[in-house]
């Protein structure tokens, strides 16, 4: 995955358009993972930085030099949870509703106690 910067020269007639291609980068996704999914681009306000956006990493560039400003990719704990299937999800669910209601019960014994 690239991402591509171009300038567009309009001639006098609305037909005479002339691209130029200025720069490319390589966008580079981590380890394993696959150029699927959206990925959306934004210009900041100030058209100075850009933000590129894909399921797995957020990057701001540089919009006239196309440098890597930052980036914040998803830590893998993220990306195991998600992969995680619907049973082992439902599993977890209620586990955590047992110790609540466990937290619940022992709030209205020591309630009962000291009333």
């Amino acid at each position: 995955m690239q991402l591509c910067t171009w300038s567009i020269k309009i001639g006098p007639w609305e037909w005479e358009w002339e691209w130029e291609h200025l720069k490319s980068v390589p966008i580079q996704l981590p380890a394993g993972k696959a150029c699927n999914g959206n990925t959306t681009v934004q210009f900041h306000s100030d058209q100075i930085r850009l933000l590129v956006s894909h399921e797995t990493q957020l990057v701001i560039y540089d919009a006239f030099k196309m440098d890597h400003i930052h980036q914040n990719q998803k830590k893998e704990e993220e990306e195991l949870d998600e992969n995680e299937d619907e049973e082992d999800q439902e599993e977890k669910r209620k586990k955590e509703e047992e110790q609540k209601e466990k937290k619940e019960k022992e709030l209205n014994l020591d309630e009962d106690e000291q009333g």
